[in-house]
Protein backbone atom coordinates (compact mmCIF):
# COMPACT_ATOMS: atom_id res chain seq x y z
CA UNK A 1 0.00 0.00 0.00
CA UNK A 2 1.42 3.13 -0.91
CA UNK A 3 1.41 6.00 1.30
CA UNK A 4 0.03 9.22 0.37
CA UNK A 5 3.22 11.38 1.82
CA UNK A 6 5.07 9.08 -0.22
CA UNK A 7 7.75 10.96 -2.80
CA UNK A 8 8.56 10.37 -6.36
CA UNK A 9 10.78 7.51 -6.32
CA UNK A 10 9.00 4.99 -4.35
CA UNK A 11 5.91 5.76 -6.14
CA UNK A 12 7.65 4.54 -9.36
CA UNK A 13 9.05 1.94 -7.91
CA UNK A 14 5.42 0.48 -6.65
CA UNK A 15 3.74 1.41 -9.96
CA UNK A 16 7.03 -0.25 -11.55
CA UNK A 17 6.46 -3.82 -9.88
CA UNK A 18 2.79 -3.45 -9.55
CA UNK A 19 3.26 -3.47 -14.02
CA UNK A 20 5.39 -6.24 -13.66
CA UNK A 21 3.03 -8.38 -11.29
CA UNK A 22 0.20 -7.70 -13.68
CA UNK A 23 2.91 -8.50 -17.12
CA UNK A 24 3.19 -12.29 -18.23
CA UNK A 25 6.72 -11.40 -19.06
CA UNK A 26 9.25 -12.05 -16.89
CA UNK A 27 11.34 -8.96 -16.07
CA UNK A 28 13.84 -7.97 -13.07
CA UNK A 29 14.83 -4.42 -11.86
CA UNK A 30 17.98 -3.21 -11.06
CA UNK A 31 18.26 0.55 -9.09
CA UNK A 32 21.40 3.05 -9.23
CA UNK A 33 21.17 6.28 -7.13
CA UNK A 34 24.27 8.53 -7.46
CA UNK A 35 24.99 12.31 -6.51
CA UNK A 36 26.51 15.41 -8.58
CA UNK A 37 28.02 17.69 -6.25
CA UNK A 38 31.03 20.35 -7.66
CA UNK A 39 30.75 18.39 -11.01
CA UNK A 40 32.09 15.00 -9.01
CA UNK A 41 29.63 12.03 -9.69
CA UNK A 42 29.76 10.01 -6.36
CA UNK A 43 27.73 6.73 -6.56
CA UNK A 44 25.73 6.50 -3.02
CA UNK A 45 24.94 2.86 -3.31
CA UNK A 46 29.03 2.10 -3.20
CA UNK A 47 29.65 1.30 0.90
CA UNK A 48 33.33 1.84 0.26
CA UNK A 49 34.82 4.11 3.20
CA UNK A 50 36.26 6.30 0.25
CA UNK A 51 34.13 5.87 -2.77
CA UNK A 52 35.91 7.32 -6.26
CA UNK A 53 34.55 9.48 -7.93
CA UNK A 54 33.09 8.08 -11.13
CA UNK A 55 33.27 9.25 -14.84
CA UNK A 56 30.74 9.54 -17.59
CA UNK A 57 31.50 7.04 -20.87
CA UNK A 58 29.88 6.38 -24.48
CA UNK A 59 29.92 3.53 -26.20
CA UNK A 60 28.18 2.52 -29.75
CA UNK A 61 26.54 -0.24 -27.60
CA UNK A 62 25.98 1.18 -24.17
CA UNK A 63 25.21 4.64 -25.54
CA UNK A 64 26.04 6.97 -22.48
CA UNK A 65 26.94 5.31 -18.95
CA UNK A 66 28.62 5.92 -16.02
CA UNK A 67 31.65 3.63 -15.55
CA UNK A 68 31.49 1.07 -12.58
CA UNK A 69 28.46 2.51 -11.38
CA UNK A 70 26.70 -0.08 -9.24
CA UNK A 71 23.29 -0.97 -10.35
CA UNK A 72 21.68 -3.05 -7.25
CA UNK A 73 19.15 -5.78 -8.22
CA UNK A 74 15.52 -5.05 -6.29
CA UNK A 75 12.34 -7.20 -5.93
CA UNK A 76 9.98 -4.93 -4.69
CA UNK A 77 9.07 -1.66 -3.52
CA UNK A 78 10.33 -1.98 -0.25
CA UNK A 79 14.30 -2.71 -1.26
CA UNK A 80 13.60 0.50 -2.95
CA UNK A 81 12.69 2.13 -0.25
CA UNK A 82 15.52 0.55 1.78
CA UNK A 83 18.09 1.74 -1.20
CA UNK A 84 17.16 5.12 -0.93
CA UNK A 85 17.12 5.32 3.24
CA UNK A 86 20.86 3.85 2.63
CA UNK A 87 21.76 6.05 -0.21
CA UNK A 88 20.30 9.03 1.51
CA UNK A 89 22.31 8.13 4.85
CA UNK A 90 25.77 7.36 3.22
CA UNK A 91 24.92 11.33 1.78
CA UNK A 92 24.53 12.28 5.78
CA UNK A 93 27.99 10.49 6.76
CA UNK A 94 29.66 12.09 4.02
CA UNK A 95 28.63 15.58 4.91
CA UNK A 96 29.60 14.94 8.11
CA UNK A 97 32.67 13.84 8.41
CA UNK A 98 33.45 17.25 5.95
CA UNK A 99 31.91 18.75 8.91
CA UNK A 100 29.77 20.42 6.14
CA UNK A 101 26.22 20.35 5.40
CA UNK A 102 25.03 21.48 1.95
CA UNK A 103 21.99 20.77 -0.09
CA UNK A 104 23.77 22.09 -3.35
CA UNK A 105 23.65 19.05 -5.16
CA UNK A 106 21.61 16.89 -7.63
CA UNK A 107 20.96 13.21 -6.97
CA UNK A 108 19.78 10.76 -10.09
CA UNK A 109 17.89 7.53 -9.73
CA UNK A 110 17.67 5.66 -12.60
CA UNK A 111 15.60 2.53 -12.65
CA UNK A 112 17.16 -0.79 -15.45
CA UNK A 113 14.49 -3.14 -16.37
CA UNK A 114 15.15 -6.08 -18.11
CA UNK A 115 12.63 -7.95 -19.85
CA UNK A 116 13.78 -11.75 -20.38
CA UNK A 117 12.42 -14.33 -22.78
CA UNK A 118 11.79 -17.78 -21.50
CA UNK A 119 15.47 -18.90 -20.96
CA UNK A 120 16.19 -16.55 -19.18
CA UNK A 121 18.39 -14.10 -20.89
CA UNK A 122 17.73 -10.35 -21.60
CA UNK A 123 15.50 -9.65 -24.66
CA UNK A 124 15.01 -6.43 -24.59
CA UNK A 125 15.62 -3.22 -21.49
CA UNK A 126 14.56 0.29 -20.87
CA UNK A 127 14.88 2.35 -18.03
CA UNK A 128 13.52 5.06 -16.00
CA UNK A 129 15.64 7.89 -14.77
CA UNK A 130 14.53 10.60 -11.98
CA UNK A 131 16.17 13.56 -11.37
CA UNK A 132 16.54 16.04 -8.26
CA UNK A 133 17.97 18.90 -9.45
CA UNK A 134 19.54 21.47 -6.62
CA UNK A 135 18.20 24.74 -6.31
CA UNK A 136 19.36 28.09 -7.71
CA UNK A 137 20.84 30.22 -5.42
CA UNK A 138 21.02 33.45 -6.07
CA UNK A 139 24.99 34.58 -5.86
CA UNK A 140 24.87 38.11 -4.89
CA UNK A 141 23.07 36.73 -1.57
CA UNK A 142 26.25 34.00 -1.33
CA UNK A 143 29.72 34.10 0.42
CA UNK A 144 32.66 31.85 0.82
CA UNK A 145 31.80 27.99 0.07
CA UNK A 146 28.35 28.43 -0.62
CA UNK A 147 28.90 30.90 -3.16
CA UNK A 148 31.37 28.34 -4.71
CA UNK A 149 28.81 25.64 -4.89
CA UNK A 150 26.52 28.53 -5.95
CA UNK A 151 28.78 28.67 -9.50
CA UNK A 152 28.60 25.36 -10.07
CA UNK A 153 25.16 24.80 -9.80
CA UNK A 154 24.23 27.90 -12.24
CA UNK A 155 27.18 26.07 -14.57
CA UNK A 156 25.22 23.12 -14.34
CA UNK A 157 21.50 24.37 -14.53
CA UNK A 158 22.99 26.90 -17.35
CA UNK A 159 23.90 24.34 -19.42
CA UNK A 160 21.05 21.93 -19.07
CA UNK A 161 19.07 24.89 -20.56
CA UNK A 162 21.70 25.18 -23.70
CA UNK A 163 20.45 22.03 -24.36
CA UNK A 164 16.72 22.32 -24.02
CA UNK A 165 17.24 25.31 -26.11
CA UNK A 166 19.31 23.70 -28.89
CA UNK A 167 16.72 20.36 -28.87
CA UNK A 168 13.83 23.48 -29.22
CA UNK A 169 16.08 25.38 -31.94
CA UNK A 170 16.44 21.86 -33.53
CA UNK A 171 20.25 22.71 -33.69
CA UNK A 172 22.64 19.67 -35.31
CA UNK A 173 24.80 20.48 -32.08
CA UNK A 174 23.67 20.12 -28.75
CA UNK A 175 26.01 20.96 -26.06
CA UNK A 176 25.38 17.97 -23.59
CA UNK A 177 29.39 17.85 -22.65
CA UNK A 178 29.26 21.45 -21.12
CA UNK A 179 28.24 20.02 -17.83
CA UNK A 180 28.34 16.52 -16.16
CA UNK A 181 24.58 16.76 -15.47
CA UNK A 182 23.78 17.27 -19.14
CA UNK A 183 25.76 14.53 -20.19
CA UNK A 184 24.43 12.10 -17.62
CA UNK A 185 20.74 13.36 -18.94
CA UNK A 186 21.41 13.04 -22.16
CA UNK A 187 19.93 9.80 -23.19
CA UNK A 188 16.70 11.21 -21.20
CA UNK A 189 16.61 14.76 -23.15
CA UNK A 190 16.31 12.74 -26.45
CA UNK A 191 13.58 10.75 -25.41
CA UNK A 192 9.93 11.68 -25.89
CA UNK A 193 8.63 10.43 -22.39
CA UNK A 194 10.25 12.89 -20.32
CA UNK A 195 8.16 15.10 -17.26
CA UNK A 196 9.05 17.80 -15.25
CA UNK A 197 8.43 18.90 -11.81
CA UNK A 198 9.25 22.29 -10.91
CA UNK A 199 9.04 23.66 -6.88
CA UNK A 200 9.37 27.19 -6.58
CA UNK A 201 10.46 29.25 -3.77
CA UNK A 202 8.42 31.64 -1.06
CA UNK A 203 7.54 34.69 -2.45
CA UNK A 204 10.48 36.25 -0.23
CA UNK A 205 13.13 34.54 -3.00
CA UNK A 206 10.95 36.26 -6.07
CA UNK A 207 14.02 36.13 -7.72
CA UNK A 208 14.36 32.39 -7.93
CA UNK A 209 10.67 31.86 -8.55
CA UNK A 210 11.22 33.89 -11.57
CA UNK A 211 14.27 32.10 -12.89
CA UNK A 212 12.24 28.61 -12.00
CA UNK A 213 9.26 29.45 -13.74
CA UNK A 214 11.38 30.79 -16.78
CA UNK A 215 13.01 27.35 -16.75
CA UNK A 216 9.76 25.45 -17.11
CA UNK A 217 8.04 27.63 -19.32
CA UNK A 218 11.44 26.26 -21.63
CA UNK A 219 10.71 22.87 -20.53
CA UNK A 220 6.92 23.10 -21.29
CA UNK A 221 8.21 24.49 -25.00
CA UNK A 222 10.36 21.37 -25.27
CA UNK A 223 7.71 19.05 -24.39
CA UNK A 224 5.31 19.96 -26.85
CA UNK A 225 7.44 20.12 -29.88
CA UNK A 226 8.53 16.84 -28.32
CA UNK A 227 4.76 15.59 -28.53
CA UNK A 228 4.42 17.02 -32.04
CA UNK A 229 7.40 15.26 -33.49
CA UNK A 230 6.11 11.80 -31.96
CA UNK A 231 2.46 12.89 -33.39
CA UNK A 232 4.53 13.27 -37.05
CA UNK A 233 6.35 10.86 -36.94
CA UNK A 234 3.36 8.01 -36.21
CA UNK A 235 1.37 10.04 -39.16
Amino acid sequence: MLDSNEGMVPRVATYLFHSIENSTQNARVKISIIDLYREQIQDLLDDAERPPSLRVRESPAAGIYIENLIKRQISSGNECKQAVEEALQRKNIQQTKMSYHSSQYHIVVTFYVEFLDTEGSISSHSSITLAKLAGSERLKDTVGTVLQEAKVIHHSLRALNHCTHAILNRDKFVPYRDSKLSRILQSSLKEKNVSWIFLVSPFSQSENVRATLARANNITKLSKQQIAHLKSANG
